[in-house]
């Protein structure tokens, strides 16, 4: 070993002290007391390397000493070696299942008293390195995860924001100069508002990510679900088939970051509308309503539904039925009701369409 190790000797009888320190200081600084209470004392302030611990002493003997030392966490893991003149084997086991690692018995052989502190000390430094070694890799396994966290986080904005630009991708239409007609340039300004509102939906989304992946930039407030639904304005305007909506009145508030769950219904309401694409008469209908369990949201379409082989792994990372999907939509919108302690459930019957069910738990008053 590179340094030189501590150990504490504890006898009762100064001239077994004598003899082990005389064996043992040459190669380790040696520290004695001659009781049980001055050992406990001692590991208080000085932590020793190994302990050669008598058994019989007066006052407290070696076996409560030991029980005393392996209880406490910061001493459990300093090797004991019992030192005494008994050798039954009752009394050896009865060592060991005190925490014991050893025995050595007396008259002392300076050749195993050596050998066996030298050989625990190495064991135990080789404990040390390797619980190092376990805790720097769990150290780097959570680094690994935080990096996969933020390349999920990641793709979802990226998926959350191509939403968005789909809605800018009105401003190609735009022609460079005034139209000629009243009514051709107020389709253009409608495209610009509808655009500039993209741009702000693109912002918070933005701004709700950033609360989900470092908790920060977004507090948690009572928000009005119903208020929060009017993120999908500029979506419902692209939307050319029917559309109904229900909500019951006094709906209670939702603590939430708002931004997170717009999100959500961003999703949900984009997903239902690629739902429909081929439907003959395409129909969506949002509902808001609460009740005992708490506030709920769902969204229905008459779209071709989901397989029933697909359904237990919508929800899951990565997985999607989608030729250039991410698989990453619903994978965060659970993410997010997860955070807020609700739920996300599916019901879907293929060629009927598909209903996604929002739960959020509730507190206070109806807004």
């Amino acid at each position: 070993m590179s340094s030189r190790r501590r150990v504490l000797l504890v006898d009762d009888d100064p001239a077994h002290l004598d003899i082990l320190e005389a064996i043992l200081g040459s190669d380790h600084d040696v520290s004695a007391v001659t009781g049980g209470e001055e050992a406990l004392l001692f590991v208080q302030t000085e932590r020793p390397h190994i302990i050669l611990l008598d058994i019989l002493m007066p006052g407290l003997n070696g076996y409560e000493v030991c029980r005393r030392l392996k209880a406490l966490p910061e001493t459990a893991d300093i090797p004991v070696i019992f030192v005494t003149s008994r050798d039954a084997d009752e009394d050896e086991a009865r060592g060991l299942e005190y925490g014991a690692q050893d025995y050595i018995t007396k008259p002392f052989c300076p050749a195993v008293v050596r050998a066996r502190v030298r050989n625990h000390l190495l064991l135990a430094e080789q404990r040390e390195r390797l619980e190092k070694s376990i805790s720097l890799l769990e150290h780097e396994k959570e680094l690994l995860q935080q990096k996969a966290e933020l390349g999920i986080q990641a793709g979802g904005l990226a998926h959350d924001m191509a939403n968005i630009l789909t809605v800018l991708e009105v401003l190609r239409y735009i022609p460079r100069e005034r139209p000629g007609t009243d009514e051709e340039w107020a389709d253009v300004l409608a495209a610009v508002d509808m655009s500039v509102e993209s741009m702000d939906v693109g912002a918070g989304i933005c701004k709700g990510f950033t609360s989900y992946l470092r908790n920060v930039g977004e507090p948690a407030e009572d928000c009005s679900l119903s208020d929060l639904l009017q993120v999908l304005g500029m979506y419902r305007k692209r939307y050319k088939g029917a559309l109904t909506q229900h909500v019951q009145p006094a709906m209670p508030p939702v603590r939430c970051k708002a931004w997170q769950v717009r999100r959500v219904f961003v999703n949900l309401f984009t997903n239902a509308m690629q739902a429909v694409e081929q439907a003959a008469s395409p129909e969506i209908a949002l509902r808001l309503w609460h009740d005992a369990q708490g506030a709920h949201f769902s969204i229905t379409d008459n779209g071709a539904g989901i397989l029933p082989e697909h359904l237990p792994r919508i929800f899951e990372e990565s997985f999607t039925t989608k030729p250039a999907g991410t698989g990453l939509g619903l994978y965060m919108a659970r993410q997010i009701m997860d955070s807020h302690g609700g739920t996300i459930t599916v019901d879907s019957q293929p060629g009927k369409g598909t209903t996604f069910t929002l739960t959020f738990p509730v507190h206070g008053n109806t807004v």
